[in-house]
């Protein structure tokens, strides 16, 4: 058997200074490790190379260390990193446990994606182009009103000359009537349009804070004596009602459940609502609004705490009345339907008031894309 160079130094020691080979061979190679030894020590060729010459023949050439300092990583470290023993693998990860990993470059990551992944915009789609039926179907206006309505906004929807790809009037126009016909949520109105979310978003707000101003100049009750007499000869023409200024109803716009006071939005269908108050004339033209209240409100809570009605008690459209169905108290100024008519002439006034009332409530709920 051949015996490793070591072991055989090792013996050859323990015989020259005299220790029995009996005892070497029982006790067997020393347990410890030896001291490292320099060039001069006199056994240093008998006994080989040294644990550190090893080392050194196993790792090669020494490595440089790596730079600590970069710009905008803070002050480098000063203390240098005591060698461990061990491969040359296991010294270089503990140099990197010891600094730590590096900090990641948010903006020349962002930069990086930004130039690999070129931003597409899709077609955006307008009312331009579309025929009235169109238009009258996906946003309940023809085109000659939607034209004339993005003249009367221009000035405040126009987009800004710093904006790439910034939407013009037309398109501003088009999404916000598009989820305003549609009564659907935003995410699924805009799609017509081929808009995103946020974007449908952001331009509803826009559109109605530059339309409510203009809205005392397009939805007011009659109040001069010619507008007034043009309004009752046109409900006369339907069924020989006379002196008619209107006709009132409620109607319900959905909404989404409210943070607070949830359960007084639900309405009667068990959805969530406002509950408006809506005056039209025999034009199928808004005349009042009342927008405030509830679901859970009745239409005759609602008429009570309207502004029409205080203006009706002073007098002001004195001669004068509306039409409500049931749901309304019947009043000097507010015609509602006999509940049990007796006779000729009250089935005939029934039958009058049904169908002058019944054109506008339904043309009105159908404008408002509500039930």
């Amino acid at each position: 058997m051949l015996l490793h160079p070591m072991v055989l130094a090792i013996r050859r020691r323990r015989a020259a200074q005299g220790e029995p080979r009996t005892q070497a061979l029982a006790l067997g190679p020393a347990r410890s490790l030896p001291q490292p030894r320099s060039q001069s020590h006199p056994h240093a060729q008998t006994l080989g190379p040294s644990r550190q010459q090893l080392q050194a023949r196993t790792q090669g050439p020494a490595r440089p260390q790596p730079q600590t300092q970069a710009q905008g990583l803070g002050p480098a470290r000063t203390q240098p990193l005591a060698q461990a023993p061990g491969p040359a693998h296991l010294q270089a990860a503990a140099q990197a446990l010891a600094l730590g990993p590096a900090r990641p470059q948010p903006r020349a990551r962002a930069r990086a994606r930004q130039q690999a992944q070129a931003r597409v915009y899709q077609p955006h789609q307008t009312f331009e182009g579309l025929s009235d039926r169109v238009c009258i179907q996906r946003y309940r206006l023809t085109a000659d009103a939607m034209y004339h309505l993005c003249d009367l906004l221009r000035g405040s929807l126009g987009a800004s000359q710093n904006t790439n790809f910034a939407l013009s009037v037309p398109d501003k126009v088009s999404t916000a009537l598009a989820i305003l016909a549609s009564g659907s949520f935003q995410r699924f109105a805009a799609q017509t349009t081929g808009v995103g979310q946020s974007t449908a978003s952001r331009v509803l707000g826009q559109f109605l804070e530059a339309l409510i101003p203009h809205t005392p100049d397009y939805i007011t009750f009659p109040t001069d004596p010619s507008t007034q007499g043009q309004t009752m000869r046109d409900f006369l023409e339907i069924a020989n009602i006379p002196q008619v200024l209107g006709a009132v109803d409620g109607t319900y716009v959905n909404i989404k459940k409210p943070a607070q006071d949830s359960h007084t939005f639900v309405n009667r269908h068990r959805t969530y609502a406002m509950n408006m108050m809506v005056v039209s004339s025999a034009r199928l033209e808004f005349t009042d609004v009342l927008a405030r209240f509830p679901g859970s409100s009745h239409d005759s809570s609602v008429w009570s705490q309207s502004a029409l009605l205080r203006r009706f008690r002073r007098g002001e459209f004195t001669p004068g009345w509306l039409l409500g169905d049931h749901s309304y108290p019947l009043q000097p100024w507010l015609l509602t339907p006999l509940a049990h008519p007796e006779g000729d002439a009250e089935l005939q006034y029934n039958h009058a008031h049904k169908r002058t009332s019944h054109t506008t409530w339904d043309s009105s709920a159908r404008g408002v894309g509500c039930g």
